[in-house]
């Protein structure tokens, strides 16, 4: 009949001012009743949309949370380009949260980071979605959201550290040790280039990074053996050392207290390891005794000199103690010391006094 959309426009806005009249009266069951019957009786109403999105808000008004996330999937999925999917798309989150969802709400979420022109909300979102995807033991997807998250929010800087860091993490508890020190680096680079966005926790994090970041190079010092003839291996590493003075260097700079003791202990230990490297390392072959004496005394008087840089360092560091500090790594110091100077340090009784006379 030519009367028949007229008539059913009518019929769908009749039924639909009985929802917003229950609405109103605060009897949202009824509401939600009334908002649905739209679409069955009027389905071809242009106000089912409307009435579909109320059914929804009205069901996440009673907490009818699982009930409220379907109808939401329904609205999105009838009408894909309905202006109100932005709304649905949040609302949808909090449902499948409220409803024990997490990943489902994380999904939600990084729809939500991708669609909104809201800079705050888009990060907000997308640090949620992999919080969820952490808490549901999905490691792969969480690293894929910080991943994304470090991409497209550089600003603010500590967040965006905070989420290289707990990549870092990510690839340390997979044994990835490529992933994890890509990630150390990356904290330490955004640190750096962070200007006035600069914190102590930021300097923190790339303190530590910078400690870990070395021991790499400390080991391939290590790995180094003096053989003979010396003048062609000791350049090799004597010039590894350097790079892992260096180093370690870096990380004291940052003034983080435990990382700075830290570094003060591995730095001398590096020098007390090159003073006895030369005197372990390979001796010629075809010396007669004095020729070996007088080698030994040459090795000795090279040594010599690291082994007393060692001691100062590692007095520096126990040092440390007058201003309160007293961490496992000045703790080592005063171990190494008792081994370096038994007579001065090997009594905890005098250590401390020896610690006084420097000040």
């Amino acid at each position: 009949d030519e009367n028949r959309d007229d008539m059913v426009a009518r019929l769908a806005s009749s039924v639909y001012k009985q929802g917003e009249a229950a609405r109103d009266a605060n009897d949202m069951a009824a509401a939600v009743d009334h908002f649905r019957r739209v679409a069955v009786l009027a389905p071809g109403s242009s106000i089912v949309p409307t009435a579909e999105y109320d059914a929804a808000a009205a069901l996440i008004g009673l907490e009818r949370w699982g009930e409220a996330a379907g109808v939401l999937e329904d609205f999105r999925a009838r009408y894909p380009d309905h202006e109100l999917n932005n709304d649905v798309d949040e609302k949808l989150a909090a449902a499948y949260l409220k409803s024990d969802q997490p990943v489902k709400a994380a999904g939600e979420l990084e729809r939500i980071a991708s669609t909104s022109t809201d800079h705050a909300l888009r990060e907000q979102s997308l640090w949620q979605a992999q919080e969820l995807y952490e808490q549901a033991g999905m490691i792969g997807e969480t690293a894929r959201v910080l991943t994304n998250y470090v991409n497209e929010f550089s600003y603010p800087v500590e967040p965006a550290i905070e989420a290289r860091q707990k990549l870092a993490g990510i690839y340390e508890q997979q044994g990835d040790t490529a992933g994890y020190h890509y990630w150390l680096n990356e904290i330490v680079i955004a640190d750096a280039g962070a200007g006035s966005e600069r914190s102590t926790r930021t300097k923190y994090l790339a303190a530590k990074a910078s400690m870990v970041l070395a021991e790499p190079v400390a080991r391939t010092y290590r790995a180094i053996t003096l053989t003979v003839p010396l003048d062609q291996s000791l350049p090799a590493k004597k010039s590894q050392m350097e790079r892992a003075l260096d180093a370690y260097a870096r990380a004291a700079d940052y003034g983080v207290s435990e990382v700075t003791t830290a570094a003060t202990y591995r730095i001398a230990e590096i020098y007390d390891d090159f003073g006895r490297a030369l005197m372990e390392s390979q001796r010629p072959a075809g010396l007669n005794t004095d020729e070996f004496e007088q080698y030994e005394i040459l090795l000795e008087e090279q040594a010599f000199p690291f082994e007393e840089q060692a001691i100062d360092l590692h007095e520096v560091n126990v040092g440390r103690l007058s201003d309160g500090v007293y961490d496992e790594w000045v703790k080592a110091s005063l171990e190494a010391l008792a081994k370096l100077m038994p007579a001065r340090y090997a009594k905890t009784e005098k250590s401390e006094n020896a610690v006084a006379s420097m000040y």
